[in-house]
């Protein structure tokens, strides 16, 4: 399968880096595992259900993957309510999760 390569600038006097990225929409939900992956961001907002929010968060896990999650939202907003009840789940199976702020 083909991953989209992003170059981004790193900030360090105008040197970039190739980053592999793999774009998924809803349409991944189900049915797709990315045990190689590094990092996963979910950045769904406020759609779809907590069995949705676990298997997207899921994804980078099976069968033998630890990549780390982000899910993103916005601190004290609707937002920021759906995504602790999607991440619930998760935690009463045993899996590690943590909130933070992300620095300005």
């Amino acid at each position: 399968q083909k991953v989209d390569t992003l170059v981004a600038d790193t900030g360090t006097g105008g040197e970039s880096a190739d980053l592999d990225v793999l774009v998924v929409s809803r349409v991944g939900d189900e049915g797709i595992d990315l045990p190689n992956a590094g990092l996963a961001i979910v950045a769904s907002g406020l759609g779809g259900s907590r069995r949705q929010g676990s298997q997207r968060a899921g994804r980078t896990m099976r069968p033998s993957g630890s990549a780390p999650v982000y899910v993103l939202a916005t601190r004290g907003s609707s937002e920021e309510e759906f995504a602790q009840r999607q991440m619930r789940p998760l935690a009463r199976k045993g899996v590690r999760v943590r909130e933070t702020n992300v620095a300005e």
